[in-house]
């Protein structure tokens, strides 16, 4: 059966008595000097330091602030009352977690198997005992706080036999709890759960404290402390499997990152490769300061968040939950003494703070997302030894990251303080482990989060004696190691390498690589040592026959397996035929096949057509009647038609070099014959005036211009050059009459030579080619 120590009694053994007398006074002298005798030099040294001997016996939020700013010295902010609570009821409890639980405590402890409620000596349900390590195992430790745990593993894929009833790990893979301690950090390896081993262990880096917290991160831890200056100390974990170390061997740090003091707590984002570094003297007001530790052993400052004041603990992530206003953005919901905080972080010289939401509280300690990231569970320091209520747990719907509502409640069945909790999934079920201090280890399996509704399906009590609200027992859990071994931390307890029972949620416990945070089912059965090819007690995948028959167009039924909730998170391969009814704002790397309505100021592409060698088609417009460049065709030899007047402007080309040629005088009707050398007889009688109709002979051209003017300039040069000589007198007179008067007289006989060029030029340019020229005659 359990005992109560009772408020009252626990009280007195902080509070001084003047009374020298009745046994009530006797009991807390006697406490105080077992206080003496078990804190250590630097307990004693803590709990004067933070001033808790000006605390009332109540561990209530009217306690008066410490003497020693929580902050750090020198800070501009001050500790609240819940803060001193917070850190003096773990200095005030400690001797008393040591003496009630001294017999468990200060022994080591192998399997066990919970029967009846009971694994030698501890109250459990539905969880073993893989090994229990107390804390005099590490050396002169006086406390230990958090604890994590490292994974080592290589590219070998072989498989080991089950050892001790446990899930074989891959051969190369083996398992690392790491323990805070008050005086440094200790490496465990429990690969073979029930025969942990004692590595090392790893110094603080400047004094004892009571407060250590460790991360990991690719194959590093990062320890931070309360301890003053102690800053960031960087551990590289492959150190542990080297197979010349001599355990247990003292280590020292790989890296050391100077830039804050004492820290109270570290949050680090495995996927962004970031480090939050919270609370104590960071030089952020006790908020965010953030570090990139991508590359481990040279740890850079990257930013800081003070908008919101002290940050106790926070879950940071790459957020993958509904609200898609921040979708793959790095964000980080904070436990703000009084607040749940979310801010975005994703710039880290810019962080953002989304929302702060505030409850009916006390102290908000710690929590964590669900795996959908659409809740975060966390738990009030404070709310159990303030009010006296059951052990409580919070969860606030996050689904909308800039308005949380619906706070709900969960009250468990004991009234111990609750203190860490972490969340993972199995079989698409979520499952919290908590720590709760005297509470033990508590697993709730998740029902419906929107109503808190969770059932206790598992708990292992490290603190057997009773589950009172102080601040002793079970510090921290962590349940996310492959083989589904669990261990959990004691203020002076130790280590518990814990394994729930399998037929608790009816598989073992596989963890998908891809997501650390969730378990897979395990076959229904062991396979043998050499497996056969085909599987022999449930089928394959693939039938072990051809079908009996055809299968049918149509499915019979429902799919096997349901779609993904979401799309994929890479487009595929190829793009749709055609374009999505909300297209995007830059252009794809070629045009669309289609031209848009109406064309842009400039192209947006190149043209999709080389212009052709030659047009497409007939013209456009009936071309002009008259040719606009060149003439229509070869010019003609003949006039067509005399000139009906004077040219009304100066020829369009000058005259030629020498003229074209006689008039060619053209008859209405051939001439029989071409003329002599000179002309066999006159035609007209001899005389010295100029007859009134014309000479014998014509000259070789005209004297003077024509009394009629073409019409026209000629559309080509003549024929041929005048000859030498007059060809002669025509032996005979035209057969019809000229059809124009010659502009002069004839002269009686011909002349000597006919004149090279006209003699006169004419006064314009005559409108088109002559349709004939003026007859000889």
């Amino acid at each position: 059966s359990r005992t109560s120590w009772g408020a009252d009694a626990e009280s007195a053994s902080i509070s001084s008595s003047s009374s020298s007398s009745g046994s009530t006074d006797n009991t807390a002298n006697s406490q105080l000097h077992r206080r003496a005798g078990v804190l250590s030099a630097d307990l004693q040294a803590e709990y004067d330091y933070y001033g808790c001997s000006n605390l009332d016996g109540s561990n209530s939020n009217t306690a008066a602030a410490p003497q020693h700013n929580i902050f750090g010295e020198g800070a501009a902010a001050a500790a609240t009352p819940q803060m001193a609570a917070c850190f003096c009821g773990l200095l005030r409890d400690a001797p008393f977690d040591a003496d009630a639980t001294s017999a468990l405590a200060q022994s080591s402890s192998s399997s066990a198997t919970c029967e009846d409620g009971d694994a030698t000596g501890y109250p459990c349900l539905n969880v073993d005992l893989s090994h229990h390590l107390p804390l005099s195992t590490f050396g002169s430790p006086s406390m230990a706080n958090d604890c994590w745990g490292w994974t080592y593993t290589t590219e070998s894929s072989a498989t080991s036999s089950v050892v001790n009833g446990t899930l074989p790990l891959l051969a190369t893979q083996r398992e690392f709890a790491i323990l805070g301690l008050n005086d440094g950090t200790a490496f465990i390896e429990i690969t073979d759960p029930a025969n942990p081993v004692y590595v090392g262990k790893l110094a603080t880096q400047t004094s004892a404290s009571s407060w250590r917290d460790i991360k990991t991160y690719n194959n590093h831890a990062f320890i931070v402390s309360e301890a003053s200056n102690h800053g960031m100390q960087v551990f590289d974990l492959t150190r542990l499997v080297d197979p010349s170390l001599s355990a247990p061997a003292t280590f020292s740090t790989d890296a050391y990152y100077s830039g804050v003091g004492n820290i109270h707590n570290i949050a680090i984002n495995e996927e962004s490769g970031y480090a939050y570094l919270l609370g104590g003297s960071n030089n952020c007001g006790g908020g965010l300061h953030m570090v990139d530790i991508r590359t481990p052993t040279s740890p850079t400052y990257a930013g800081c968040f003070s908008a919101d004041g002290y940050t106790h603990d926070a879950h940071c992530v790459n957020y993958n939950g509904p609200d898609t206003n921040y979708a793959g953005r790095e964000i980080c919901f904070c436990s703000n003494t009084d607040t749940v905080t979310i801010v975005d972080v994703t710039d880290k010289s810019a962080p953002v703070q989304v929302s702060r939401t505030g409850y009916d509280n006390g102290y908000t300690h710690q929590g964590w997302l669900s795996t959908d990231h659409s809740y975060f569970v966390f738990g009030d320091e404070t709310d159990e030894t303030n009010t006296g209520i059951k052990t409580r747990t919070l969860v606030l719907d996050v689904t909308n990251l800039q308005a949380p509502t619906n706070f709900m409640e969960y009250f468990a069945d004991t009234a111990a303080i609750d203190h860490n909790l972490y969340i993972v999934q199995y079989d698409e079920t979520d499952f919290i482990f908590q720590a709760n201090y005297r509470a033990g280890l508590r697993i709730l399996e998740v029902v419906d989060y929107a109503t808190a509704d969770f059932e206790e399906v598992g708990v292992f009590d490290i603190y057997p004696d009773d589950d009172q609200a102080r601040f002793s027992g079970a510090w921290s859990v962590y349940p996310f190691f492959p083989s589904g071994s669990v261990i959990v931390s004691g203020t002076s307890e130790g280590l518990f390498i814990l394994r729930p029972d399998s037929t608790l949620f009816s598989f073992e416990w596989i963890m998908d690589p891809n997501n650390p945070d969730v378990f897979t089912s395990n076959p229904t059965s062991s396979p043998t040592q050499n497996p056969t090819r085909v599987p022999t007690q449930s089928p394959s995948l693939l039938p072990t026959s051809s079908p009996t028959a055809s299968p049918s167009g149509i499915p019979t039924g429902s799919p096997m397996i349901s779609p993904s909730a979401s799309p994929t998170s890479s487009p595929s391969g190829r793009p749709t035929a055609t374009p999505t009814s909300f297209p995007t704002t830059i252009p794809t790397a070629s045009p669309t096949t289609i031209p848009t309505t109406s064309p842009t100021s400039s192209p947006t592409a190149v043209p999709s057509l080389v212009p052709t060698s030659s047009p497409t088609g007939s013209p456009t417009a009936v071309p002009s009647l008259v040719p606009t460049s060149g003439p229509s065709g070869s010019p003609t030899t003949e006039p067509t038609a005399s000139p009906t007047g004077t040219p009304t402007a100066a020829p369009s080309t000058g005259p030629t070099a020498s003229p074209s040629t006689i008039p060619t005088a053209v008859p209405t009707e051939t001439p029989s014959q071409r003329p002599t050398g000179k002309p066999i007889s006159n035609i007209f009688p001899a005389s010295t005036e100029s007859p009134s109709t014309s000479s014998a002979t014509p000259t070789a051209s005209p004297t003077a211009r024509p009394t009629r003017s073409p019409t026209a300039s000629p559309t080509a040069s003549p024929s041929g050059r005048p000859t030498s000589s007059p060809s002669g007198i025509l032996v005979a007179s035209p057969t019809g009459s000229p059809t124009a008067v010659p502009s002069v007289v004839l002269t009686s006989s011909t002349s000597e030579n006919p004149t090279a060029s006209p003699t006169a030029s004419p006064t314009g340019s005559p409108t088109s080619v002559p349709s004939v020229v003026p007859t000889a005659s």
